[in-house]
């Protein structure tokens, strides 16, 4: 994960899970449920 968050040159990294809390992995990336997939991508089709 480390090496895609530099490689691609990322803010911060999303990762998304089957569970219903949001979380910190590391500095930078967190784990949000998958029920907020949809309000976190939305933004980005505009």
């Amino acid at each position: 994960m480390r090496s895609a968050f530099h490689t691609l040159r990322l803010d911060r990294l999303d990762v998304f899970h089957a569970g219903t809390q949001s979380y910190g992995l590391a500095e930078g990336i967190r784990a949000m449920p998958a029920t907020e997939m949809n309000s976190v991508l939305h933004p980005l089709r505009e």
